[in-house]
Order: structure tokens, then C-alpha cells, then sequence
């Protein structure tokens, strides 16, 4: 292409600039995050910078680049976490099954030293 004159040059940059825009529709989230850092659970195990998030539902609807975040999605409500790292949330998981074998019947403690609650209340004023 011949960019001699200014109006082909205009041209030449329009046809780049309309290439790179959203054609399609936004996306719409019910929250967006926008954090420095997200550290998804995955095999990579990486960091990701300059990402955001997207929940729809409770649930994560996309995981993309914040830039592109910004211009393709819409949402309800918009979070800014600079400077923050976002994590998953943590289930505590573990359970206390094996304590069920030390566990009386209420009339009397199960082992030596061990009360269970019906007995902490008797003791109570």
C-alpha cells in the first residue's frame, strides 16, 4: 500500500484500528475483578499478571486479560484489587471423624479426662 498521501495513511490506520476492535457483543458478568495478580489453581502453576476475572451466577464465567476485560465486558458490579493478589478460596476440609470413637453417651465421660458436652453443661451454673 502506498501511504504518500495523508488520506491513505488515515486509511492504512483505520483498517488497523478496525480490525482490532470488538465486533461482537460484551459479555456480561454479575462481578468483575480486576486484581495485579490471580494465582489460578491449574499444572502451570503461574502467577498471572494484569488479569481479571469474571463470575456469573457464583460461578467463574472466564479467567482473560485485563485490558481485554475492560473493553469486551460488562458487569454489575466491578472490583479493584491494585496491588492485591487474588487466590482461590480455601475449603477447610478436614474432619474430626476419629473423635466420634472418643465420644460418650452423655451418662458418663467416654475416656478418662475426656468430657463431652452434656457434661460441660452440668457443670455450669
Amino acid at each position: 500500500m502506498d501511504l504518500g498521501s495523508p488520506h491513505d495513511t488515515q486509511k492504512f490506520v483505520l483498517s488497523i484500528l478496525r480490525d482490532r476492535l470488538v465486533t461482537h457483543p460484551p459479555q456480561y458478568a454479575d462481578t468483575l475483578i480486576h486484581a495485579d495478580w490471580i494465582a489460578p489453581v491449574d499444572d502451570t502453576v503461574q502467577v498471572l499478571s494484569g488479569h481479571s476475572l469474571a463470575l456469573r451466577e457464583g460461578r467463574i464465567a472466564a479467567l482473560i486479560p485485563t485490558p481485554s476485560a475492560r473493553r469486551e465486558w460488562r458487569a454489575r458490579e466491578t472490583v479493584e484489587l491494585p496491588g492485591h493478589l487474588l487466590i482461590p478460596g480455601l475449603v477447610n476440609a478436614h474432619t474430626h471423624a476419629a473423635m466420634t470413637l472418643l465420644r460418650g453417651d452423655g451418662r458418663r465421660p467416654a475416656a478418662e479426662g475426656v468430657a463431652t458436652a452434656p457434661h460441660l453443661a452440668r457443670r455450669s451454673p
